[in-house]
């Protein structure tokens, strides 16, 4: 919610502590764990106005925002979890098929 993250910023600007916050910018619930509705499976940060009116004052005060994938997950599958961003690994399956990414081996 938001106000636990109001609440995060007043504490880091109170203890002048730097951060940096990884940036997710389209959240995707294929499997609806937390969506109440259909519509909710794919959010964009832009749907969220709130959020990135805080996003943009913890920039300029105390965070570093790092872009963090587009949706941080990996299709309409568990993988291992959820299947919802931030929640898996998004590529475990390719990882441990020995693949870092298509077409990619790892080692």
């Amino acid at each position: 919610p938001l106000w636990q993250l109001e609440a995060v910023s007043r504490l880091m600007e109170q203890k002048s502590v730097k951060a940096a916050i990884s940036v997710i910018p389209v959240f995707s619930d294929p499997m609806q764990v937390l969506a109440a509705h259909p519509e909710e499976r794919l959010v964009a940060i832009t749907d969220r106005p709130l959020f990135q009116d805080w996003l943009r004052r913890a920039d300029q005060s105390w965070a570093s925002l790092i872009y963090h994938g587009v949706s941080h997950q990996y299709g309409k599958m568990p993988d291992p979890f959820s299947g919802m961003s931030g929640d898996d690994f998004e590529n475990i399956e390719n990882y441990f098929a020995g693949k870092a990414f298509v077409g990619t081996t790892i080692g």
